[in-house]
């Protein structure tokens, strides 16, 4: 069966792509992510503990870790304060606190302190200790490549979603989209998790049985023929928001309709 997009559907996709920034990124300050690596740090985490599973649990390991890191550095946000614990005893402290936390005290799972611990390991490379600036640094001078070839490679739990759905908020918070092709957009800042395929379906971009390289594949073809229009990012963003919050988009309406 010959696919065919719906391009009106769309455009109007996009437009949550809008909502999604104004309620996901339009209270973070870009220029406090560029000046303090701390704040740089907290908002990878912000995305790096978004591991699939329900987003409030994942929020309360966020907030459980930051709130534990902050003890740790006595609120001075001072990467050597970190440091001078050493990385392997960092990690047995993190775990064995962990450990002895009740459910809704800890930090995740093993594999969230790896990250953590990695994290840091990865950080700890940069000059100024500041991933945002790595991160900006690289998409201006030609690099999304390697950079998001990096993350995926040093940091446990950041595969290709992760690293895409990072990158992704960075460059729309940072008006970074000139800058990065179209094809370069849709192979490293498009993440595809279950709404977004859903959507894709939904739309006429994706069949039921496509792999996400096909998926983008398709789509990349769809962007040359100019059969879609609209920022591949916002249609990302507006997918999700649209699948996520579907209900609570529609909810309001079923209301006003039934008074």
């Amino acid at each position: 069966m010959k696919l065919q997009v719906d391009s009106k559907l769309v455009r109007i996709i996009a437009y949550y792509g809008e909502v999604y920034k104004g309620r996901f990124l339009s209270d973070v300050h870009g220029e406090a992510l560029r000046r303090d690596w701390y704040e740089a740090l907290k908002f990878f985490f912000s995305k790096a503990f978004f591991q699939g599973r329900q987003d409030e649990i994942s929020s309360r390991f966020f907030r459980n870790t930051v709130e534990f890191l902050d003890g740790l550095m006595k609120w001075q946000r001072d990467f050597q304060l970190l440091k001078k614990y050493g990385w392997e005893r960092l990690e047995k402290l993190l775990k064995d606190e962990n450990e002895s936390r009740d459910k809704k005290r800890k930090f995740g799972k093993e594999r969230d302190i790896d990250m953590v611990i990695d994290t840091f390991k990865f950080i700890d490379q940069l000059d100024d200790k500041n991933i945002v600036n790595y991160s900006l640094n690289k998409i201006d001078g030609g690099e999304l490549d390697e950079l998001w070839n990096s993350l995926r490679q040093n940091i446990t739990q950041v595969g290709p979603k992760i690293a895409s759905f990072y990158l992704r908020d960075l460059v729309s918070l940072f008006g970074l989209e000139s800058k990065i092709s179209t094809d370069e957009q849709i192979i490293y800042l498009f993440p595809i998790d279950t709404w977004v395929r859903k959507i894709c379906i939904k739309v006429g971009i994706a069949s039921s049985d496509m792999k996400d390289r096909e998926i983008r594949d398709r789509m990349i073809n769809l962007y040359r023929t100019k059969s879609i229009d609209v920022s591949p990012l916002k249609f990302n963003m507006g997918a999700w928001y649209l699948g996520k919050h579907a209900l609570e988009i529609l909810l309001p309406r079923i209301q006003f309709m039934s008074i």
